[in-house]
């Protein structure tokens, strides 16, 4: 689990995201994106990143606004020759209604 004492990046829940990532290589053998919800249910399994440029992947992620709130951990895995890398972020998904009421009180 990725550590959780410093502020999270929020977003709303039916949005789409672009996560990107920078590695310390040009180019991978593969690079792929996990993504749990806060039940740990995956919403992504597996799914490719795309290299825009030298050094840098991305990924949409899309969300749903019925899924549920809270934080989601994104698990990067990278491989490069004979080396496998992984490392973990976390987000939080707001309610966008819950959101929207509070911004309008």
């Amino acid at each position: 689990m990725p550590r959780l004492d410093r502020k999270l990046e929020q977003f709303l829940l039916g949005t789409a995201i672009e996560i990107s990532v920078k590695l310390r290589v040009p180019t991978a053998s593969s690079c792929i994106i996990t993504i749990q919800d806060p039940t740990q249910n995956n919403k992504v399994t597996n799914a490719t990143m795309i290299k825009q440029a030298d050094y840098m992947y991305t990924y949409i992620f899309q969300s749903d606004s019925l899924w549920d709130y809270g934080v989601y951990v994104m698990t990067i895995k990278t491989t490069y020759a004979d080396k496998t890398g992984v490392a973990q972020y976390a987000i939080e998904m707001l309610d966008q209604n819950a959101y929207a009421f509070s911004r309008n009180n």
